[in-house]
């Protein structure tokens, strides 16, 4: 039979820390989030107001949130998603899923700098013009190699190097998912087996 939910209701804690409503008028709310493997317990989230942050070591108390915004993001869009390396908690990749802003950034550095990796996604470097929305993205791996994808409103794209503005973003799977609104993947670093969400 099907369990209770309260047989998984125990050994959580609260991070009381992360309430970004805080009873002001913003109603800013978490849209997007991902703990990281290795290290692990260091989770990123964002919001539907731009804002990104990570928690160390949070499985250790109660840890203070950090800011890690770029001046390049545009205030008030909306955090679709954030993918993390399993392998590097350093190496992040997120998405803005909004019309008319420059839609994704990378990190080497755990948040301390964002690169705009849109590429030939973006029509021009400040994400206005026809673009894409930018619905997910995901960090891969498989016998050793990394590909990020972006699941767009105009079907899934792949790329293996992230190149800034220079990033160029192909079309994977043009006869099956098409043009296509993507709008959730994922996949198993055992043999790359990858889903998407049309």
């Amino acid at each position: 039979g099907f369990k209770s939910l309260d047989s998984i209701s125990t050994e959580w804690d609260e991070l009381l820390k992360t309430e970004v409503d805080l009873g002001d008028t913003s109603n800013e709310r978490i849209t997007a989030i991902q703990v990281s493997q290795n290290p692990a317990n260091v989770p990123y989230y964002g919001t539907n107001l731009g804002n990104i942050y990570r928690i160390d070591n949070s499985n250790m108390g109660d840890n203070e949130p950090v800011l890690i915004k770029s001046r390049d993001f545009t205030d008030g869009s909306y955090v679709s998603s954030i993918s993390i390396d399993p392998n590097d908690a350093s190496n992040v990749i997120m998405c803005f899923s909004n019309y008319n802003v420059r839609s994704i950034f990378h990190t080497t550095n755990s948040g301390e700098t964002w690169n705009q990796v849109g590429g030939n996604l973006e029509v021009n470097e400040f994400g206005t013009g026809a673009s894409p929305a930018i619905n997910v993205v995901k960090i891969i791996e498989y016998n050793g190699k990394k590909a990020y994808l972006a699941g767009t409103s105009i079907g899934l794209y792949m790329t293996t190097e992230l190149n800034g503005m220079g990033t160029v973003w192909q079309q994977e799977a043009e006869n099956t998912i098409g043009y296509n609104n993507v709008f959730t993947l994922d996949s198993r670093s055992l043999d790359g087996y990858t889903v998407v969400g049309t």
